[in-house]
């Protein structure tokens, strides 16, 4: 990770606010992110990684700090800073490192961890949604518009399982970032199993959240 972003000679040292301009290589324009505090850049800073590029498609076209508006724009591509992050970088590479996941955190306000829990719910529905779809496909293929036709799965790339301590802890503090008691999160993360423990860590929290509000 780049260590100079907590230096002074980091560009982002000591912002209050920033806009970032984004391009996406399978959509036309840009996408424009406002971070609203100094956590909020940290964050996107820390995902950037000292390059431009954060995925094979998304890439950062500029950055402009401590200033009110990104210039003359369009508005339209404006997407709310809780949106791009959760669906354009993603649950799992704003967990997947401590100061990132703690960054991210720290950048919500009580109204915003409220707005995160419920969009990991809705992402949540969505998914059971499309894969019962996707199972229906593949029990009745008369479904399909196609007609008949074989579907295969992808090969699963071997995974290394993490240490089940490790996961616990970094379960435990993302919930209790997303502001569930303790006991109760404690509670949860004690009650899952050992198969449990080989789920990845985006869905455990996504499973979390479900419990924890009581949606199972």
């Amino acid at each position: 990770m780049d260590s100079s972003l907590n230096t002074e000679n980091h560009p982002s040292f000591g912002c209050r606010q920033a806009w970032f301009v984004f391009t996406k290589t399978d959509r036309p324009g840009v996408i424009i992110v406002n971070a609203p505090n100094s956590w909020a850049i940290f964050a996107i800073e820390r995902i950037m990684d000292g390059s431009s590029q954060i995925s094979e498609n998304l890439a950062c076209l500029s950055v402009f700090r401590d200033c009110q508006s990104a210039g003359v724009m369009d508005y339209k591509a404006q997407m709310p800073y809780i949106d791009f992050m959760l669906d354009m970088i993603g649950s799992s590479k704003l967990l997947s490192e401590p100061a990132t996941a703690h960054a991210w955190v720290q950048s919500l306000s009580s109204d915003d961890k409220v707005l995160v829990r419920k969009k990991i719910s809705l992402l949540i529905e969505e998914k059971k949604k499309r894969e019962s779809e996707e199972y229906d496909l593949r029990n009745n293929p008369f479904l399909s518009t196609e007609g008949p036709k074989m579907v295969f799965s992808p090969k699963k790339e071997l995974e290394v399982k993490p240490d089940p301590e490790f996961l616990s802890e970094k379960l435990e503090g993302a919930l209790c970032g997303l502001g569930f008691k303790r006991q109760s999160v404690s509670k949860f993360v004690k009650s899952l199993n050992k198969d449990s423990m080989s789920i990845p860590l985006p869905d455990l929290v996504r499973r979390g959240v479900q419990v924890l509000n009581g949606n199972v």
